[in-house]
C-alpha cells in the first residue's frame, strides 16, 4: 500500500487526499515513505519542479523520522529529563500514531522503573492506536501489566482503560 499512498500523495488533485495521505504513509515509516514518494516521482520526467517535489519530500519525510527517533522517543526514553518533558513527548502520539514507535513504547511502559506518571501517558498514547496493525499485541501488552503485583493503581487503571479502547474501538460509547 505504500506505493499507492505516494501516488496519492503526489498526483492526487485533492489536496485534502494528497494532504491525507502523506500524513497516513509518514506514521506507517517516514523513511518507507520517503522512498516510496523518491520512486513515484523518479518516473516522471527530469524536470526542475520535478526535482524540487523531492527535494521537498526528502526532506519532509527525514525530518519526520528525525523528530520520532532523536525527539520524541529519546525523550521518552530519557530518564534524566523531567517527567513533565517526557509526558509531553508521550501525549504526542495521540496524535502522531507512528508504527515504528510502538515497541519502544510498550518497553518503557512495561518497564516499572519508569515514573508511574510517564507510564500512564505512554498507555494512554497506545490507546490512540486503535486502528494499528498491532493493536492486539498492544492489548496483550496491557493484560501483561493488568496482571502485575504491586503495579500502581493508576497504571493499573490506564491500562484497563487502554485495553477496552483497543479491544471495543474508539466509538464505543461505554469508553471512557
Amino acid at each position: 500500500y505504500l506505493p499507492y499512498l505516494a501516488d496519492k500523495t503526489i498526483f492526487d488533485v485533492s489536496e485534502r487526499v494528497a494532504y491525507t495521505a502523506k500524513s497516513t504513509i509518514e506514521k506507517i515509516d517516514p523513511l518507507q515513505a520517503r522512498k516510496a514518494c523518491v520512486d513515484a516521482i523518479s518516473k516522471l520526467p527530469s524536470s526542475e519542479r520535478n526535482e524540487h517535489l523531492l527535494e521537498i519530500y526528502r526532506n519532509s519525510f527525514s525530518r519526520s523520522a528525525d523528530w520520532l527517533n532523536n525527539e520524541l522517543l529519546a525523550n521518552i526514553k530519557n530518564d534524566t529529563l523531567k517527567v513533565k518533558v517526557r509526558i509531553d513527548a508521550a501525549r504526542s502520539f495521540r496524535n502522531y500514531q507512528f508504527k515504528g514507535a510502538i515497541s519502544d513504547l510498550i518497553s518503557v511502559s512495561a518497564d516499572s522503573g519508569t515514573v508511574s506518571e510517564v507510564r500512564v501517558a505512554i498507555l494512554e498514547a497506545l490507546g490512540w492506536f486503535s486502528f494499528s496493525i498491532n493493536r492486539n499485541l498492544i492489548a496483550d501488552h496491557c493484560d501483561q501489566i493488568i496482571r502485575q503485583p504491586n503495579l500502581p493503581e493508576n497504571v493499573r487503571h490506564e491500562a484497563q482503560k487502554t485495553r477496552r479502547r483497543i479491544k471495543d474501538g474508539i466509538n464505543d460509547p461505554l469508553n471512557p
